[in-house]
């Protein structure tokens, strides 16, 4: 470069001049570049640290107990007299005096405790919730407080049995709903990892880059 301006006919002066501007043009530049790119990488950081608060405090904790209460359920079905709807102690040969044994099994020590949890989830870390969540939340918890409410009741000897197949139902709908909204919060944490890793690569090269024509401008 300097040779060539040499060439033309331009003082050394002059040379030096266009030379240093070119170089601070080139710094300035890449500094611009740099932090721009950094910028937005903190911004991705930021992002993706909401992300992942809302994945473990949240929605995946949900999500896990939803899919093993769904599991206890299909589980806990072939338990059940097709006749009577009702669970029949004979299908997993149990012997007790008291014909809720079963149901009193069932739903105190498999489904409670998981919706107790999904409760205290709900109550302490809804703020984390989608802004594009649409289950209804409200509903979920009213299925498990009414049911343990009745069971209470039954263990109280208040009611002496009670049919919990109308209002009990559980709300597929509403926990599909949530598998939906966790596998898209999934999918926006991936993409942010590989948002972030391409950040990086394009930082190095900026400062490869950089590196190599500070070399080349000295040497010229």
């Amino acid at each position: 470069m300097a040779e060539l301006l040499k060439q033309v006919g331009l003082p050394a002066t002059a040379i030096a001049v266009i030379l240093i501007s070119g170089f601070l043009l080139r710094e300035a530049w890449a500094l611009m570049k740099s932090k721009r790119i950094a910028v937005s990488q903190q911004v991705t950081n930021y992002a993706l640290e909401y992300i992942n608060s809302q994945l473990k405090e949240f929605y995946l904790p949900i999500a896990a107990r939803l899919k093993l209460s769904e599991y206890l359920f299909n589980l806990t079905q072939q338990w059940i007299n097709d006749e009577t709807d009702l669970f029949d102690h004979k299908k997993i040969q149990l012997q007790s005096e008291d014909n809720r044994a079963l149901s009193k099994i069932v739903t105190n020590r498999l489904f409670l405790p998981v919706n107790r949890d999904i409760e205290k989830i709900l109550l302490s870390s809804i703020h984390l919730r989608h802004p594009d969540d649409d289950a209804d939340y409200q509903k979920i918890l009213s299925h498990f407080i009414v049911w343990r409410v009745f069971e209470e009741a039954a263990e109280d000897n208040l009611i002496s049995s009670y049919d919990g197949s109308s209002f009990l139902k559980f709300p597929a709908e509403q926990a599909e709903k949530v598998h939906s909204i966790t596998d898209r919060l999934i999918q926006e944490r991936d993409a942010l990892y590989v948002s972030l890793l391409q950040g990086d690569i394009k930082i190095l090269k900026s400062r490869f880059f950089n590196r190599n024509v500070s070399k080349n401008t000295r040497t010229t």
